[in-house]
């Protein structure tokens, strides 16, 4: 069964996304006639970036919100050797800092050190 996928890409003052986003699963978690549908990226482009600004959120360590930007969404066609294939919604989404730092990742922790 296809899956939402998440990557991140991790800049010294932003976090750059990338989401996938399978029309059958989408479509169950809200109520979109989206497969088999040739108009879904006409008709919910605007719903979706809606729905995914009001779901994905990042807060800092100080407690603040990110912002979060959505971009354009894509209608990909995907073959998956287990399923077969399936369309999905490939969305890109920046999240940038309230206050942008600069931030590093040593190489002996996963974890931003920012700058203040």
């Amino acid at each position: 069964m296809p899956t939402t996928t998440v990557q991140l890409d991790l800049h010294s003052d932003y976090v750059a996304a990338e989401l996938a986003l399978p029309l059958n699963e989408l479509q169950l978690a809200t109520n979109w006639k989206l497969v088999s549908n040739a108009q879904a990226l006409t008709q919910y482009s605007q719903p979706l970036r809606t729905y995914l600004a009001d779901h994905l959120a990042l807060t800092g360590t100080n407690g603040q919100a990110w912002k979060v930007e959505i971009g354009q969404p894509e209608l990909s066609s995907v073959q998956q050797a287990a399923t077969g294939p399936y369309q999905e919604f490939v969305v890109s989404a920046r999240l940038t800092p309230r206050q942008a730092r600069a931030c590093a990742i040593s190489p002996s922790s996963t974890t931003p050190s920012c700058a203040r």
